[in-house]
């Protein structure tokens, strides 16, 4: 039904809607609440304070990460959406403060479903303190019918990744057919008045984007054995 992100756009959280049956409909957001570190003025934490400062607005990013999701969130609960939002929070998710958010809001963690939260996986490497930081909430009316951790190192990052199934009837209130995916027209080099056609759109084409010129031109400027500038890969690319 739609994607967006927070209102102030600072990348805080995307979401994606889903339309089901009888007026069901599914939001899935992700999120990733900043953390203060040593990064210097690019990391996250300071690139928002310094948004919120332009905003008049004096607010940690963290303490501003839950006030404007706990904003949102009420808003999409009003609207009727059931919710499953996961993520990095950047804190132990059995811990008083990310417990309350969510409970407040009536969701539950979805793995802990079917995995006791004692000893559970830590799901950042780096994290010396054994703390589970990533987590998947539903509302009431979301269930696991699988879910878990991968192993770390089975995915890009520094974070293990979190999975969980759901049904599509507990989702979206139906079991919607499988997509039937039409087969390509494909060109039928057979037929010689539709090669003719095909090659000669294909070269006016060539000619309105100047595709041998730009090549000549990138060859041009390059040297045998020498790497190609930023710029120069970047034309060869395109």
């Amino acid at each position: 039904m739609g994607t967006g992100c927070d209102k102030a756009k600072l990348g805080r959280w995307t979401w994606a809607r889903h339309r089901g049956k009888n007026g069901m409909v599914l939001r899935c957001v992700s999120v990733y609440r900043p953390v203060p570190n040593s990064a210097g003025a690019s990391s996250v934490w300071n690139q928002h304070k310094r948004y919120l400062l332009s905003q008049n607005d004096d607010r940690d990013p963290q303490v501003a990460f839950w006030e404007d999701l706990h904003k949102e969130a009420q808003e999409w609960l009003r609207e009727g959406d059931q919710l499953i939002i996961g993520g990095d929070v950047n804190d132990e998710v059995h811990g008083s403060a990310v417990e309350t958010f969510f409970s407040d809001l009536g969701m539950h963690i979805l793995i802990f479903e079917h995995h006791s939260p004692d000893g559970a996986p830590t799901t950042y490497f780096r994290n010396a303190n054994g703390r589970v930081m990533d987590g998947l909430w539903g509302t009431a009316g979301i269930s696991a019918v699988r879910c878990g951790y991968l192993e770390q190192k089975e995915m890009e990052g520094d974070h293990s990744a979190l999975w969980v199934d759901i049904s599509f009837t507990n989702a979206l209130g139906h079991n919607p057919p499988t997509p039937a995916t039409p087969r390509a027209r494909h060109l039928q080099l057979s037929q010689p008045a539709t090669a003719r056609k095909y090659l000669r759109i294909y070269k006016a084409d060539i000619l309105k984007h100047d595709l041998p010129g730009r090549q000549f031109r990138l060859e041009a400027s390059t040297e045998p054995g020498v790497p190609l500038t930023a710029a120069q890969a970047k034309e060869a690319e395109a």
